[in-house]
């Protein structure tokens, strides 16, 4: 029996695989181009929001579940200003302070701390984790705090 050689059937043969292959490398170059997305959407100096999961900061989140304050420096800074006794002075109340306070696990020194600052003492500060907080007090202007983020 002898064996005859058909270019056709090799070619056919050929053919079938071409759609899988191409499918398969549209896949593999579609995974490298979300993995490179991925991971230079959440590095430093970008917006969380830029990527394809957002990642939102802790003062964002505390500032949406508290409803108080305002995000400034890309989501770094959370400006809390109370309400004071004259009109116009802002409007956070101390349970919004309070509430911001807990979301980001502020210790009983800091919180202890805040209430016992007197308007002639001017501005203080204090740390925990990765915050800084920097407030002042005045029955006039109310409560005003200014938090950071560290790293």
């Amino acid at each position: 029996m002898t064996q005859t050689y058909d270019p056709t059937h090799q070619a056919n043969h050929r053919r079938q695989w071409l759609p899988l292959a191409v499918t398969a490398g549209v896949l593999v170059i579609g995974a490298i181009i979300a993995a490179v997305f991925l991971s230079t959407s959440t590095k430093h100096g970008s917006h969380p929001a830029t990527g394809l999961f957002p990642v939102t900061s802790p003062l964002a989140d505390a500032t949406k579940a508290c409803t108080a304050g305002t995000l400034a420096d890309e989501d770094h800074t959370l400006i809390v200003d109370m309400a004071g006794e004259k009109p116009g002075t802002g409007t956070a109340t101390i349970a919004d302070v309070l509430c911001v306070l807990a979301e980001l696990e502020a210790p009983q020194a800091v919180l202890a701390q805040m209430e016992s600052t007197r308007a002639l003492d001017g501005m203080q500060s204090a740390t925990w984790s990765t915050y800084e907080v920097k407030w002042n007090y005045h029955p006039d202007h109310g409560l005003d705090l200014i938090i950071t983020t560290t790293n």
